[in-house]
């Protein structure tokens, strides 16, 4: 943010599986609550796997290596939407508020419940 560069985040911090959305960390919100300059949003994005989700889906028993070389070797095609949602204004609102804000609309988009919170 601060060399005007936009960041890219995974709020969930990884894939749940099932059709589920894991609650989005807040702590991620951070640098842009408040925001440094007045003109900045937030970009929530909807990525739909469609009946590829489970094969996306990053296990817990897997490590990073594990499952990018299961990607990495699939044959197949993924199929991938991405949702790009309204623009969200962070003035006034706290990093929990904005993580709050983000999950419901991609939950919204993707049909999806929210997971109960990961312990870890």
């Amino acid at each position: 943010l601060t060399n005007h560069r936009a960041p890219l985040l995974f709020a969930e911090g990884t894939t749940a599986g099932e059709g589920r959305l894991l609650p989005f960390r807040p702590a991620l919100f951070a640098a842009v609550a408040p925001p440094r300059d007045p003109a900045l949003r937030v970009q929530p994005v909807a990525i739909d796997y469609g009946t590829d989700q489970p094969v996306v889906a990053w296990p817990r028993h897997e490590n990073f290596a594990v499952n990018a070389g299961r990607l990495l070797r699939r044959r197949a095609p993924l199929g991938v939407t991405l949702h790009f949602l309204p623009p969200i204004d962070p003035t006034g609102r706290n990093r929990k508020e904005i993580a709050a804000e983000a999950e419901a609309a991609v939950a919204r988009t993707l049909g999806a419940s929210v997971a109960a919170a990961d312990p870890v």
